[in-house]
């Protein structure tokens, strides 16, 4: 989202949180079922996606049409008891929260902007936040059920005319072998035995977490919070962190226990369900030039009997790499943007990309020191393992591309079904105003629904 967009989506925040006040005049210019759409919703939403230029009468039919599907799930959702937690709604409102007050600069800047502070910004917004998680889950619910066969993946790539094929950038697959540097156990004790008395101070009261944690903590996430992160859902945080979450009783402190990171404990101060809220200290033990060093001489020295064929680059990650995330899949990187193991250069770290750019498949790269996915120095060597020029894309090297557009047009086709099954049993009104719109489902006509 670009500043601008970031501004517009507030302008059209605070005017529709104005408008609801009755600070605008406004008027109600749809109904479905229980649910209502303002003239202001219409107008403002408008407003935002066409770049602040004053909106046709097409656009703002369009965006009506949206807010009537909106509704329609919501209106459903209600029906059918899906239920959007407190604990959920708090979460998401943390996250977007700190996101524009990310984009902001600081919270003084954001209160500044919104003219609210951030307490009243949450309270004004839970319920517009609770009944977007509440579409969210009706449609998720909805598009459960669409499954995608290689079949009709062929049947949809045979159909296609064969000039309209898009061109697929180059694209190149790696693997991966980090070593990181290993602590020594005089270092691990050190840090352990220091975080063990901190926590002991706070827990016999001679201090306090926020104090503990600001003075203390390397997590930047949370140590200028008191070590405190929002309500969250489990799977957000390492394995490690969550089961000591949720093997300390509320208002307890967890033993000291070791992640990638380093070494925690944590403090919990709410549970519900599979959300909690909880603080923690951080503290990683100290890694010495010399630590740094073993590693530098193993990576060459790995690299070095990988050149010279007495062992395989395969091999030889499985069995010398520390990061497991790639390890145990032969070395092998996996995009996380589209779930497969090709990249375009855009995809990769520049860094990356400038090492592996000039070599040939098969080939390995000079060790570097490079950053890991945690925030720590590794040291690393690369192997191009294959380069796919740019083509036409074909079913053999793009099959993902062509299921993915299966999957959204079978998804296109369960929505106007179940939109049309809807609206003949739901009561739907939209004001005269807009009778004039070609909408693409029949909003108009099919108004007498059974009346839920």
């Amino acid at each position: 989202m670009t500043n601008k967009a970031v501004l517009l989506f507030f302008l059209l925040i605070t005017h529709l949180a104005n408008a609801q006040e009755g600070d605008l005049i406004d008027k109600v210019v749809a109904v479905v079922g229980n649910e209502i759409i303002l003239k202001s919703e219409v107008e403002f939403q408008a407003l935002q996606y066409n770049d602040n230029r004053k909106p046709d009468d097409d656009f703002k039919c369009a965006i009506l049409e949206e807010l009537l599907f909106q509704k329609l799930l919501i209106n459903q959702a209600r029906i059918d008891s899906i239920e959007v937690y407190d604990n959920e709604v708090q979460a998401e409102i943390e996250r977007r929260l700190n996101y524009y007050i990310g984009m902001m600069g600081s919270q003084e800047e954001f209160e500044k902007f919104y003219g609210r502070s951030v307490s009243e910004w949450k309270e004004q917004f839970n319920d517009p936040i609770r009944e977007q998680l509440l579409a969210q889950k009706a449609q998720q619910q909805l598009f459960s059920g669409v499954k995608v066969t290689p079949a009709e993946v062929k049947e949809f790539y045979d159909g296609l005319p064969k000039d309209s094929l898009p061109l697929i950038n180059e694209q190149i697959e790696y693997s991966q072998l980090l070593i990181s540097p290993q602590v020594r156990p005089e270092a691990k004790e050190e840090c352990r035995a220091k975080l063990d008395s901190i926590k002991t101070r706070i827990e016999t009261g001679k201090s306090f977490m926020t104090i503990e944690a600001a003075k203390w903590s390397e997590d930047p996430g949370s140590k200028n919070k008191g070590g405190c992160y929002p309500m969250q859902p489990r799977g957000q945080f390492v394995p490690e962190y969550e089961a000591a979450v949720f093997n300390t009783a509320e208002g307890g402190y967890s033993e000291i226990f070791e992640t990638v990171y380093g070494y925690h404990f944590v403090y919990v101060k709410e549970k519900r369900g599979d959300y909690y809220e909880a603080c923690h200290i951080l503290m990683s033990p100290e890694v010495s030039v010399d630590d740094y060093n073993r590693a530098q001489f193993m990576i060459d020295s790995v690299a070095t009997a990988i050149r010279n064929d007495s062992i395989t680059f395969i091999k030889a990650a499985m069995r010398y790499s520390t990061d497991e995330n790639t390890k145990n899949q032969e070395g092998r990187v996996i995009n996380p943007a589209t779930g497969t193991m090709q990249f375009e250069s855009g995809d990769l770290n520049p860094a990356i990309f400038f090492m592996i750019d000039k070599m040939e498949p098969g080939q390995i790269s000079d060790p570097a020191l490079v950053d890991t996915q945690e925030g720590f120095k590794a040291w690393a060597i690369y192997r191009l393992n294959k380069r796919i020029p740019a083509h036409k894309a074909n079913l053999k090297e793009d099959y993902l591309i062509f299921q993915n557009q299966v999957e959204a047009i079978n998804r296109q086709k369960a929505l106007e079904k179940w939109v049309t099954k809807q609206l003949a049993k739901t009561y739907v009104r939209v004001d005269e105003d807009y009778h004039g719109c070609d909408f693409d489902s029949d909003w108009i006509t099919q108004n007498a629904g059974a009346g839920n």
